[in-house]
């Protein structure tokens, strides 16, 4: 049997494949409690961008209001 290599992309430097490898082994493949703890991370680092960008942007607005 030949290995037939997908078709890659480039994004921001890093060669990424088009279509995920297929994992035979489920050892391969990341735990549910390790996605869960991944989406909860990436929920509170959203989070938090969203209030620094509003409390920089509530700043800038305070600064341009002052005599």
């Amino acid at each position: 049997m030949r290995a037939v290599a997908a078709p890659c992309r480039a994004v921001a430097g890093a060669v990424l494949p088009a279509t995920p490898m297929p994992a035979d082994d489920p050892a391969d493949r990341p735990a549910a409690p390790m996605v869960l703890t991944y989406a909860g991370q990436m929920t509170v680092g959203l989070l938090l961008a969203c209030l620094g960008a509003h409390f920089l942007t509530r700043r800038s607005a305070a600064a341009r209001t002052r005599p």
